[in-house]
């Protein structure tokens, strides 16, 4: 199976709300403001959320960070976040490629 990893589009936003249930199944937020939190997150530097698109569907996300630093002669620092993969599609090599 192919995985390609991209960046998130508006589009993507309804699959990508249906994998954080998956995360964060008492999780409140409704897809509005899932929404509203993206455009807020994607107009930040440094900020931006990758699908994963596997069978001609969105099978994974996560959300990277990149962060200026102090040490390491300034070298930028990484965080990943909401890192999930569709339930189905779990075993499948699609957590590693998204890393």
């Amino acid at each position: 199976m192919k995985t390609v990893i991209r960046s998130c589009q508006s589009s993507d936003l309804a699959s990508v709300f249906q994998l954080y249930r998956q995360l964060q199944p008492t999780d409140t937020t409704t897809l509005e403001e899932l929404t509203v939190s993206f455009a807020t997150m994607t107009a930040h530097p440094g900020c931006e959320v990758f699908v994963a698109e596997a069978d001609s569907r969105v099978a994974g996300a996560f959300t990277l960070y990149i962060l200026p630093n102090m040490t390491r002669n300034g070298r930028p620092a990484a965080i990943l976040e909401n890192i999930v993969v569709d339930e189905p599609m779990r075993g499948q090599g699609i957590d590693s490629a998204m890393l």
